[in-house]
């Protein structure tokens, strides 16, 4: 049966009021969500040690394998396009739980080499475990892409921020327990199972024969190229975990990887709060150029004049932080990511302001191009590492600080050429929170210079206050130099509760 089929209901909302409202109730539930992981976090750093964090890190390099490749890109096609044929989808359930099984296998049997070139023999069972967890978890790709389309974001997010929680509460009951890394497994495992079984169960199965295949094949040709898109981001986001673990061991890699993880936490927070909303809004007018250059710059004011306060902080008072987080047992166990989180600060910044500009030309269907930068970043980034390692962790570090300021300009270059934004117009977008960045660095510099003492009172102290002092200067500089920016600012919050 060739009939059109679009299971897009998104009732009689606007467009912008559907995403003003999807966005407030994504970023509620995400904010509970990874407040309560990030506190869990911090107790799981007091109950565990280094090296058990690094070697969740060499599994979720091996497993996040299933992740990327088990759907072939199926979301994107789903959120992507206008409408769809009566069994495409239901064939694509199918098809997609198959290859996601035989790739579990696959990797299954892969396990004890995975184990061996890393030289740990405890990496075999944890991969495998894993795997399981992540191959469960892709089931549910065509349902949470259909909440996607149809921007049942706030949904979606109390799903993912109930498993999160359960997930989080397992890992830090068996931490207290004693089971070392199987703690942090033990959390991927319960939010994957957990979270996929929820969205299947209150989402509507697609209508349509689930045995025809060959219906969904014009949805992976899509999804193919963004596979291929996938695999090269992966490869950007996971070699440097690799070479530090290869090279320096699973302690050192443990320090690294908490290290890279805070520095990228802004990124990563946006991106799952308003990535997805933002491909499924562009999208929608991806045929009009200039409210696609209004909405993306209107977003990166946001997200600039909230990510540098933290940047700031996390530069001025690494130490301080390394030493806070020890609040259980007063050790110094993670004092040797101080420097790495210092460097990392300045990655930060520049990785955070190029979130959007691939979201942008996916929405355009600028598939290709995506390819082509992410082949750039996969051979910059290698170049970096590798060069980088001979100076230890610190040398990879300032080598990636390196390369993201020489690929920034690149890429808005990129971004001008699909929908004529220029550069420029974007660095405007920046001054605001870059001037306030400065004047509240100056204070938090100075806090932590003056304030006397070597103790885990003193830097606690410290950051607490040295924290809020600078947090105040810097919105009272943008409160006093810029009030545009500052009331922009105002006006989307305002406009996500009126939302609500």
């Amino acid at each position: 049966m060739n009939a059109l089929y679009d299971p897009d209901m998104t009732g009689a909302l606007s467009l912008s009021s559907q995403a003003a409202r999807s966005s407030f109730f994504l970023f509620i539930a995400k904010a509970i969500r990874y407040l309560f992981a990030f506190i869990v976090q911090l107790i799981l750093m007091n109950l565990l040690v280094p090296s058990d964090f690094g070697l969740i890190r060499f599994v979720t390099i091996i497993i996040g394998i299933i992740n990327l490749v088990n759907e072939l890109g199926l979301s994107f096609a789903v959120v992507q396009k206008k409408d769809f044929l009566e069994n495409e989808l239901s064939s694509a359930f199918s098809l997609n739980a198959l290859l996601g099984g035989m790739l579990f296998v696959l990797i299954f049997f892969l396990a004890p080499l995975c184990a061996s070139f890393f030289g740990n023999d405890r990496i075999t069972v944890l991969v495998r475990v894993g795997a399981f967890a992540s191959f469960f978890g892709g089931l549910s790709v065509v349902h949470r892409s259909l909440l996607q389309r149809r921007l049942h974001y706030g949904r979606l997010a109390i799903v993912e921020a109930c498993s999160a929680i359960i997930g989080s509460g397992g890992a830090l009951y068996l931490a207290m327990c004693g089971f070392g890394v199987w703690a942090l497994l033990a959390g991927i495992f319960i939010f994957n199972i957990l979270s996929s079984c929820i969205m299947m169960a209150i989402t509507p199965w697609p209508r349509g024969n689930y045995l025809n295949v060959t219906a969904s094949k014009s949805l992976f040709y899509f999804g193919t190229a963004v596979v291929i898109q996938r695999v090269l981001d992966y490869g950007v986001q996971n070699f440097d975990y690799l070479v530090v673990g290869k090279s320096f061991g699973e302690k050192a890699l443990g320090i690294y990887s908490v290290a890279h993880t805070l520095m990228t936490l802004p990124q990563l927070a946006f991106g799952v709060i308003l990535g997805s909303v933002l491909l499924s809004v562009f999208s929608r007018v991806q045929d009009d150029d200039e409210r696609l250059a209004a909405a993306f710059l209107k977003i990166n004011v946001v997200t600039s004049i909230v990510s540098v306060p933290y940047f700031v902080l996390t530069f001025s008072f690494a130490k301080e932080m390394m030493h806070a987080v020890s609040f259980i047992n007063h050790g110094d166990t993670w004092i040797p990511a101080t420097i790495p989180i210092k460097i990392l600060a300045i990655l930060g910044l520049f990785m955070t302001f190029s979130s959007y500009p691939g979201t942008l030309w996916l929405s355009k269907g600028k598939v290709r191009l995506r390819i082509f930068w992410e082949c750039i970043a996969l051979m910059t980034i290698i170049a970096s590492v590798l060069g980088g390692k001979f100076w230890g962790i610190n040398g990879i570090c300032i080598a990636l600080v390196i390369r993201g300021i020489i690929l920034f300009p690149i890429l808005l270059m990129f971004t001008d050429r699909v929908i004529g934004l220029k550069p420029l117009i974007f660095i405007k977008t920046l001054v605001p929170s870059m001037v306030c960045g400065l004047g509240m660095l100056v204070f938090t510099l100075l806090c932590s210079k003056f304030i006397p003492g070597d103790s885990f009172t003193r830097d606690l102290l410290t950051l607490l206050l040295g924290s809020a002092g600078g947090i105040i200067v810097y919105f009272l500089m943008l409160f006093s130099l810029f009030k545009n920016a500052y009331h922009s600012l105002l006006d989307i919050f305002l406009s996500l509760k009126k939302a609500a």
